[in-house]
């Protein structure tokens, strides 16, 4: 499978983006997943160029019309959240 690209996503791209950034990095790592993982803010969304949206999962009505699937995040903290939620939406795009 090619590298998939996962942006992480908040308000302005610079807070809790570089939070939810830093523990999709950790994941991608540790369970040996190719991925870039960039970050980027909602307004952007209709111009993202990526595979994979992650951000709270209160900006899930922001991306319901925009075709990339997006992954909300309960608890930012949460390693074991990224992963399981992560790994089932890379299942679902390689059934594709």
């Amino acid at each position: 499978m090619r590298k998939l690209k996962i942006c992480a996503v908040c308000g302005a791209g610079l807070g809790s983006a570089l939070i939810i950034k830093m523990m999709l990095e950790k994941v991608v790592k540790r369970e040996n997943i190719n991925a870039e993982v960039i970050t980027a803010n909602v307004a952007s969304r209709h111009y993202l160029d990526a595979d994979i949206i992650v951000g709270s999962k209160i900006f899930a009505p922001n991306f319901a019309t925009c075709g990339i699937p997006f992954i909300g995040i309960e608890n930012m903290a949460d390693e074991e959240e990224y992963a399981k939620k992560l790994k089932s939406v890379i299942e679902k795009i390689k059934g594709k």
